[in-house]
Protein backbone atom coordinates (compact mmCIF):
# COMPACT_ATOMS: atom_id res chain seq x y z
CA UNK A 1 0.00 0.00 0.00
CA UNK A 2 1.30 3.38 -0.88
CA UNK A 3 1.08 6.14 1.61
CA UNK A 4 -1.36 8.90 0.77
CA UNK A 5 -0.72 12.50 1.59
CA UNK A 6 -2.55 13.81 4.61
CA UNK A 7 -5.61 15.68 3.70
CA UNK A 8 -6.40 19.11 5.06
CA UNK A 9 -9.67 19.30 6.93
CA UNK A 10 -12.28 20.71 4.69
CA UNK A 11 -14.41 23.70 5.54
CA UNK A 12 -18.12 23.07 5.77
CA UNK A 13 -18.61 26.27 3.73
CA UNK A 14 -17.67 25.83 0.11
CA UNK A 15 -15.21 28.31 -1.36
CA UNK A 16 -11.53 29.11 -1.19
CA UNK A 17 -9.98 28.22 2.11
CA UNK A 18 -7.78 30.72 3.98
CA UNK A 19 -4.37 29.64 5.08
CA UNK A 20 -4.05 29.26 8.81
CA UNK A 21 -2.33 32.34 10.34
CA UNK A 22 0.47 31.71 12.78
CA UNK A 23 1.02 34.20 15.64
CA UNK A 24 4.06 36.47 15.26
CA UNK A 25 6.76 35.97 17.86
CA UNK A 26 9.84 37.99 18.78
CA UNK A 27 11.96 35.41 16.99
CA UNK A 28 10.27 36.36 13.72
CA UNK A 29 11.13 40.08 14.03
CA UNK A 30 14.62 41.35 13.38
CA UNK A 31 15.64 44.77 14.67
CA UNK A 32 18.88 44.79 12.71
CA UNK A 33 19.24 45.37 9.02
CA UNK A 34 20.96 42.89 6.79
CA UNK A 35 23.85 45.32 6.46
CA UNK A 36 24.88 44.88 10.08
CA UNK A 37 23.91 48.44 11.03
CA UNK A 38 22.35 49.35 14.32
CA UNK A 39 18.65 50.03 14.13
CA UNK A 40 17.64 53.64 13.68
CA UNK A 41 15.95 55.03 16.73
CA UNK A 42 13.83 58.11 16.95
CA UNK A 43 15.77 60.96 18.56
CA UNK A 44 14.73 62.07 22.01
CA UNK A 45 11.96 64.60 21.68
CA UNK A 46 13.06 68.16 22.41
CA UNK A 47 12.21 69.61 25.82
CA UNK A 48 9.16 71.83 26.00
CA UNK A 49 9.85 75.47 25.20
CA UNK A 50 10.67 77.78 28.08
CA UNK A 51 7.97 80.25 29.02
CA UNK A 52 8.32 83.77 27.70
CA UNK A 53 9.11 86.07 30.69
CA UNK A 54 7.23 88.92 29.03
CA UNK A 55 3.97 86.98 28.96
CA UNK A 56 4.39 85.10 32.24
CA UNK A 57 2.20 85.94 35.16
CA UNK A 58 4.17 86.92 38.19
CA UNK A 59 3.47 85.22 41.46
CA UNK A 60 4.27 87.33 44.48
CA UNK A 61 7.07 85.87 46.54
CA UNK A 62 6.16 85.77 50.22
CA UNK A 63 8.53 87.71 52.40
CA UNK A 64 9.45 86.21 55.74
CA UNK A 65 8.15 88.01 58.79
CA UNK A 66 11.00 89.85 60.44
CA UNK A 67 10.39 90.91 63.96
CA UNK A 68 11.33 94.47 64.80
CA UNK A 69 12.59 93.36 68.20
CA UNK A 70 16.06 92.08 68.87
CA UNK A 71 16.89 88.99 70.87
CA UNK A 72 18.91 89.46 74.02
CA UNK A 73 20.08 92.46 76.03
CA UNK A 74 23.25 94.35 75.34
CA UNK A 75 24.85 96.16 78.29
CA UNK A 76 26.43 99.56 77.95
CA UNK A 77 30.19 99.95 77.84
CA UNK A 78 31.27 102.82 80.09
CA UNK A 79 34.95 102.81 79.22
CA UNK A 80 36.34 100.76 82.12
CA UNK A 81 39.12 98.45 81.03
CA UNK A 82 37.92 95.51 83.12
CA UNK A 83 34.52 95.69 81.35
CA UNK A 84 35.98 95.73 77.81
CA UNK A 85 36.47 91.97 77.34
CA UNK A 86 33.01 90.97 78.71
CA UNK A 87 31.40 93.70 76.57
CA UNK A 88 33.06 92.34 73.41
CA UNK A 89 31.98 88.76 74.25
CA UNK A 90 28.41 89.87 74.95
CA UNK A 91 28.15 91.93 71.78
CA UNK A 92 29.44 89.01 69.67
CA UNK A 93 26.76 86.76 71.19
CA UNK A 94 24.17 89.49 70.56
CA UNK A 95 25.17 89.62 66.87
CA UNK A 96 24.91 85.81 66.58
CA UNK A 97 21.41 85.89 68.10
CA UNK A 98 20.24 88.52 65.60
CA UNK A 99 21.67 87.52 62.19
CA UNK A 100 18.67 88.80 60.21
CA UNK A 101 18.48 92.26 61.74
CA UNK A 102 22.23 92.80 62.16
CA UNK A 103 23.47 91.32 58.89
CA UNK A 104 26.55 93.36 57.98
CA UNK A 105 29.59 95.01 59.54
CA UNK A 106 28.19 98.54 59.29
CA UNK A 107 25.18 97.60 61.41
CA UNK A 108 27.43 95.85 63.93
CA UNK A 109 29.57 98.96 64.30
CA UNK A 110 26.53 101.19 64.74
CA UNK A 111 25.04 98.92 67.42
CA UNK A 112 28.37 98.79 69.29
CA UNK A 113 28.77 102.59 69.12
CA UNK A 114 25.20 103.02 70.36
CA UNK A 115 26.04 101.02 73.52
CA UNK A 116 29.16 103.05 74.34
CA UNK A 117 28.65 105.75 76.97
CA UNK A 118 30.30 107.85 79.67
CA UNK A 119 34.10 107.71 79.57
CA UNK A 120 34.19 105.78 76.27
CA UNK A 121 32.21 108.37 74.33
CA UNK A 122 35.44 109.78 72.92
CA UNK A 123 35.60 106.67 70.69
CA UNK A 124 32.33 107.57 68.95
Amino acid sequence: MTPTPAQEPTSPIPGPSKPKEEPITDDDISFHSDKGEEPKRDPTPPPPPLPNPETMETTPVPTPHISSSLIGDLPEFKGKQKEAHPFIENIEIFFLLNPIRIDNDRKKILVALHRISNGAEQWK
